[in-house]
């Protein structure tokens, strides 16, 4: 997906500085890395999906950023993540 939006990972990854790990553990169920280029950061985390879209407070929809409610994060767990598991 973030490719489709033009965004490569690796080319941002060779152009920034590793600025903390947060390496994975089984209770949070994700890992954090933050890149620091200038004096704008950019934080990478990747894990369990549901544990992922729970820490979410909004979304980029078709055109816009919106916010993701509850209902919303239910939908995406139910509707996507759990047709991915079968």
């Amino acid at each position: 997906m973030a490719y489709n939006l033009g965004y490569w990972y690796p080319d941002y990854r060779k152009s920034e500085t590793k600025a903390r790990i947060i390496p994975f553990n089984s209770a949070r169920k994700r890992m954090v890395t933050v890149y620091k280029k200038d004096n704008l950061y950019r934080v990478y985390v990747k894990g369990a999906s549901e544990v992922i879209v729970d820490c979410c407070d909004n979304f980029i929809g078709a055109t816009e950023v919106k916010p993701l409610s509850y209902e919303k994060k239910q939908s995406i767990n139910h509707d996507v993540i759990e047709s991915f598991a079968k």
